[in-house]
């Protein structure tokens, strides 16, 4: 998998090359684009933390997985003008609710209480 972030800082667009067999998972709503050969797979990934992330978090109920059956170029966007990051997961993260864009390996997907300020989406 190769990855590039173009039209840094504001309205970033993230790139995604697959090799065959190589996927990616990104919140609904944040694919543009995509060429070549792949599939779509839409999940809930659980649905009483599809409910939670959705009521409690902000985040879509769905999360949708892209799969290359061949070469494939996919292009993902923020719903909200921003820079987009790529941060290695080697423990619990916690970020701001609307945040999550899209991730790849195993990644667990929830939500954590942060206090009444707002509930913030966990990534472990």
């Amino acid at each position: 998998m190769m990855w590039k972030v173009d039209l840094k800082p504001a309205y970033s667009l993230l790139r995604i090359n697959l090799e065959p067999g190589e996927s990616v998972t990104s919140e609904a709503g944040a694919f543009v684009s995509g060429f070549g050969d792949f599939e779509i797979k839409t999940e809930t990934k659980g649905v009483f933390k599809a409910l939670a992330r959705a009521l409690a978090g902000g985040e879509s109920i769905f999360l949708n997985t892209f799969i290359a059956r061949g070469p494939a170029e996919l292009w993902f966007a923020p719903s909200l003008p921003g820079d987009i990051e790529y941060i290695e997961i080697s423990r619990d993260l916690i970020v701001q609710d609307t945040s999550y864009l899209a991730s790849h390996g195993n990644v667990n997907i929830s939500i954590a209480w942060r206090g009444f300020k707002g509930l913030l989406a966990e990534a472990s």
